[in-house]
């Protein structure tokens, strides 16, 4: 018996079909579903009567899934999926969904927008062919209504219309064509809900029957898309204004086809296959094709939605208040009004009705939304390409090359000048001119400083421009590239470094020293990424000074085995050396402790004398020297040992070098052989 509340109900003929294979182990085993499968099924509601069924006679296993069979009406017909034997889902199905269908769907969208355009079109041509036939109220004629001052038309206990709106039979006869029409288009609609509720069902190979209300969140869109279609004028039902007005809300239906013939949902399948194979892939929506629209022509893209809403704005103020102003609110004023309120200028156009006030307030936001989007999309497409970024660092490269060009040249002349003058005064002295001619000490050492500040002036120009140049030549014109490329150089720079390091350890057979990291310091001007790099390299510099300590107090040392191990057994046997020094100094200042504070007890209480403090302080101290002896001999006997394996590993080194050796030499012969 199945639960009423779960989602999912197997039916009888499938627990007599499949009973046998519990007792059987050779029968066939069911898969687990995948992550989809169960998400989908627990997010059915609970209420729902879906089952599960599958037939007695199943032997082949399904490894695609097929579509549903549709009657001559259209309607998704139902299948008990005989000739499945699993519930399995295509992966393609699964991510963009049944793709074979996309014609039918077109197609369905297509009616369905048509038919909604064209009762909008009826709406507004019953509407006009009322305000054609309007009347005066009580034979009100256009001057006594200009003289006529209502500053709140809807406090009046007369009727709030100051032109009487009574529709001709023409009028009536679309009002009737446009809600049988109504009908039409929710039908169109229900099917279009069907036909989504048939391809659900065929991502399950129809082995899951879902019921109509199959995901809450389709329903619902489901249920506000028949709300708004639902929206038309009827028949003699008086003013239609409103009515026409929300009936512009139908062109919601647009989206659907424009994502249907969009380049980019037709070949989602092979963007999935090639691109988002293994990667979760973007949703293939009205939205996203929107953006690729915006990208690609946001010229004609801001022009189409721009002219829509200008139009629907224009139009539904010119409908709203006419009835209250017709002298004043014409076409052409509700259209310079919709310009005013979308730009936010306002110039002080206030409607005299509540819904004429909500329609501008709407008008001013989604004018505000177009600027913001117009100003994106300009900005975005104002500023440089990746080929245009290119070229501009192109031009800037050979300005900074003219550039270091004429400061070398300015250098060189004040250098050129400084020379000079420097040689014609010696040469002038040498001669023995007159005074006069030559210049005094203290004149000559004011125009040489001069001279100098010049010198240095023009050289700190031309390092200036070298360094831009040097920038300018690596840039490749996007500054997350050039980070890059900056941080590769130095890594560049400690790779080689270190590769020095490593040959003289090699050579020599002691630790690296020191690299130097003065290049980063000099190239350090508040940047958060050298900075960094400095911090680190400040720290590699702190272990690598602590390494040339331990350098330094081995190379005064000889012992057995030193001068043959490798480093890294030189560093094994020195931490080893300090573990053990360290426990001898604490155990030292342990004994030392001791004893200072059984003399000072002893000092209190005077009880003994010098000797027998003495003597008592070797006998307690007797099996500390005996400890102390014990651990030093254990000690030695694990150095020897240590040593032992340490002459055992190098010798072993020293034998595979020799046999790389000699196997690199036979390599080398025979390649040249």
């Amino acid at each position: 018996m199945s639960d009423s509340r779960s989602p999912v109900r197997v039916s009888p003929s499938y627990r007599q079909t499949h009973s046998h294979r519990k007792s059987d182990p050779s029968a066939f085993q069911p898969t687990r579903l995948t992550k989809l499968q169960t998400s989908f099924i627990n997010a059915l509601p609970m209420n729902l009567s879906t089952t599960l069924s599958r037939s007695s006679n199943s032997s082949n296993v399904c490894t695609s899934p097929t579509p549903p069979s549709r009657s001559k009406k259209g309607k998704a017909s139902k299948m008990t999926g005989k000739d499945e034997d699993q519930l399995t889902v295509n992966p393609i199905f699964e991510r963009v969904g049944d793709y074979t269908r996309d014609a039918e769907r077109r197609q369905l969208d297509r009616k369905l927008f048509a038919a909604a355009i064209f009762e909008l079109a009826l709406a507004i041509v019953s509407l006009e062919l009322t305000w054609l036939n309007s009347t005066w109220i009580d034979g009100m004629d256009e001057e006594s209504f200009l003289d006529l001052v209502l500053p709140n038309p809807a406090s009046k206990t007369n009727p709030n219309k100051m032109i009487a709106m009574t529709p001709p039979p023409a009028a009536i006869a679309c009002q009737v064509i446009c809600t049988l029409s109504t009908f039409v288009l929710l039908y169109l609609r229900y099917e279009l809900y069907m036909f989504e509720h048939a391809l659900k069902e065929s991502l399950w190979n129809n082995v899951v029957k879902l019921d109509f209300i199959y995901d809450q969140q389709e329903f619902t869109i489901f249920v506000l898309e028949m709300t708004v279609l639902c929206i038309h004028p009827l028949p003699l039902a008086g003013s239609q204004n409103i009515a026409v007005c929300l009936m512009f809300l139908r062109f919601y239906l647009f989206l659907h086809l424009f994502r249907d013939h969009s380049a980019i949902y037709k070949s989602r399948r092979d963007i999935i296959v090639k691109i988002f194979d293994k990667i979760p892939n973007p949703h293939f929506n009205w939205f996203q094709t929107a953006q690729f629209e915006i990208d690609q022509n946001p010229i004609r893209f801001m022009a189409v939605l721009t002219t829509y809403y200008f139009f629907v704005f224009s139009y539904c103020i010119y409908v709203i208040e006419r009835e209250y102003n017709p002298v004043d609110y014409t076409w052409l004023y509700g259209c310079w009004h919709t310009i005013t309120v979308m730009t936010t200028l306002g110039f002080n156009n206030v409607p005299a009705t509540f819904f004429g006030k909500l329609c501008t307030f709407i008008a001013a936001i989604t004018g505000i939304f177009l600027e913001t989007l117009f100003t994106v999309t300009v900005i975005g497409h104002l500023s440089l390409s990746h080929y245009q970024d290119t070229t501009q660092n192109f031009l800037k490269k050979r300005v900074a090359d003219e550039e270091e060009r004429h400061s070398a040249a300015s250098y060189i002349q004040e250098r050129f000048r400084f020379v000079l003058y420097r040689h014609r005064q010696e040469r002038m002295r040498s001669n023995n001119k007159t005074i006069s001619m030559v210049d005094e000490p203290e004149v000559y050492a004011k125009k040489e400083t001069k001279h100098k500040q010049r010198q240095a002036q023009r050289l700190l120009e031309f390092h200036k421009c070298r360094r831009f140049k040097f920038l300018k030549s690596n840039s490749a014109g996007d500054p997350f590239v050039d980070k890059l490329n900056a941080i590769g150089r130095l890594c560049e720079k400690v790779y080689l470094n270190t590769r020095k390091q490593e040959a003289k350890e090699m050579k020599n057979g002691s630790l690296p020293s020191t690299p130097k990291f003065s290049f980063l310091k000099k190239n350090s001007a508040g940047d958060p990424f050298v900075d960094k790099l400095d911090a680190i390299n400040r720290l590699c510099e702190k272990v690598f000074q602590n390494t040339k300590k331990q350098d330094a107090k081995e190379e005064g040392e000889s012992k057995d085995g030193r001068e043959t191990a490798t480093p890294i057994l030189q560093r094994a046997l020195r931490e080893e050396e300090e573990t053990d020094a360290e426990e001898d100094e604490e155990e030292e200042e342990e004994e030392e402790k001791e004893v200072k504070e059984k003399e000072e007890e002893k000092k209190k209480k005077g009880m003994k004398s010098d000797t027998d403090d003495c003597n008592e302080n070797k006998s307690a101290t007797s099996p500390a020297l005996e400890a102390m002896v014990l651990m030093l001999q254990s000690e030695k006997d694990m150095n020897k040992e240590l040593q032992a394996k340490i002459n055992e590993l190098t010798e072993e080194l020293n034998r595979l070098k020799s046999t790389t050796e000699s196997e690199t030499e036979v390599e080398v012969e025979e390649e040249k052989g």
